[in-house]
């Protein structure tokens, strides 16, 4: 019996030790949530993924809701990124070659003032082993698979201000002088 009791009491105590170290993982979009664009322009997003326990392969992103003002274009499936455990994947948003999470193409024919909002989600699967090992099999090292990680992201149809004006307020004439 008092076997019994300290194997019980082992296993609870490992148990909570294990889930007090578990960290979840987060995502943190750059350069913020909200982006703003003219009509017809393209824009996207850096990302911050950061890790909990095992090495997560990130495998896809959406967002949603979908709306008529653009379109958006996952760009996390056609990389292959593997993020350690507890550590973090840092990548900014360039159009070309593409990298970050993913990019919205504004329609020319958005009307001005016009806004999508939703949320980004990044999915991904954890690893107990590295997919890089030789020794690596994802039968029998994989923890949990479909896994993901949602912002706040949104998408306004601004003003496009040609250099000229670009100092001056929405509305208001350019004050500037000529040097003519």
């Amino acid at each position: 019996m008092f076997h019994i009791r300290t194997a019980a009491l082992s296993t609870l105590l490992f148990a909570a030790a294990f889930s007090c170290t578990s960290q979840a993982a987060s995502l943190t979009l750059d350069p913020g949530s909200a982006l703003q664009v003219g009509p017809g322009e393209l824009t996207g997003w850096g990302f911050t993924f950061d890790n909990g326990d095992g090495f997560a392969v990130l495998s896809l992103s959406i967002f949603s809701p979908s709306n008529g003002i653009g379109s958006y274009t996952d760009l996390i499936a056609s990389q292959f990124i593997i993020v350690p455990p507890n550590t973090g994947f840092v990548e900014s948003f360039d159009p070309s070659p593409p990298a970050g999470i993913g990019e919205f193409q504004v329609n020319p024919a958005a009307a001005q003032a016009s806004f999508a909002a939703g949320t980004i989600t990044l999915f991904y699967d954890l690893f107990g082993k590295s997919p890089d090992d030789p020794t690596f099999n994802p039968d029998e090292d994989g923890i949990s698979f479909g896994n993901s990680v949602s912002a706040g992201a949104s998408v306004d149809v601004s003003v496009r201000r040609s250099p000229e004006n670009a100092d001056a307020r929405p509305g208001h004439a350019d004050l500037r002088q000529s040097s003519v």
